[in-house]
């Protein structure tokens, strides 16, 4: 297996928002985490990116311990890809240079994955959603993660143009070849990207399901 999710707990004051996930997710996947809001689905994503330290449990990425009890590694040390909800793209800075900010001279073949080929002049509020979607996957993606998460990609979207967008992510992904989270609260969302489905309830997972897409490798 690729990452381990092993016994996850994490409380928010004296609240638990996760108890006791558990999951596994082979090398090429792309994985959805699903539930409703306050299931706690954004909180497991933001502590493997360590963004958040939960109170007991390991998170392994390949053979490296990222968090347990004794050992937290910090998100910068940890080769993972965050696209936050809002892509937090930087308004004062041109496509190429928010591109480059992640990693010089990558901006070109960036580009090219995310078929932006003479966009890099643009400014993020000259863009389309899904065009500043792909720019940020683009700048995520130049720095070679391990894993790549996304948080609710496609919550800042037309709902009209959804079908469009999320098969452009899923050819990013696939000529990516890179092992992906997405968090989301839309089944279609899930269905439509993910070759495993991993549901949410109260802080535990109710579910795993194994779809019908063909794992990347």
């Amino acid at each position: 297996m690729f990452l381990y999710i092993e016994d996850i707990w994490f409380k928010y004051d004296k609240e638990f928002v996760l108890k006791g996930v558990d999951f596994q997710i082979s090398k090429g996947e792309t994985v959805a985490i699903l539930g409703e809001s306050g299931s706690g689905k954004s909180t497991i994503l933001r502590i493997i990116a360590g963004f958040e330290r939960q109170q007991k449990g390991i998170i392994r990425l390949e053979d490296q311990i990222l968090s347990s009890k004794n050992k937290f590694l910090l998100p910068e040390k940890r080769h993972i890809g965050f696209v936050f909800q809002d892509y937090a793209l930087f308004p004062h800075m041109t496509v190429k240079q928010n591109i480059e900010y992640a990693k010089k001279g990558k901006y070109k073949n960036m580009l090219k994955l995310v078929d932006l080929e003479g966009f890099e002049n643009r400014y993020p509020h000259e863009l389309s959603g899904g065009q500043q979607q792909r720019v940020a996957l683009a700048r995520t993606l130049a720095v070679e993660p391990k894993l790549l998460l996304l948080d609710e990609p496609f919550s800042n979207l037309d709902e009209m143009l959804k079908d469009k967008i999320r098969n452009d992510l899923k050819n990013i992904l696939k000529k990516a070849k890179i092992t992906t989270i997405i968090v989301t609260h839309d089944k279609n969302d899930a269905y439509a990207l993910a070759n495993k489905i991993i549901t949410l309830k109260d802080g535990k997972v109710e579910n795993i399901e194994n779809t019908k897409i063909k794992v990347m490798m």
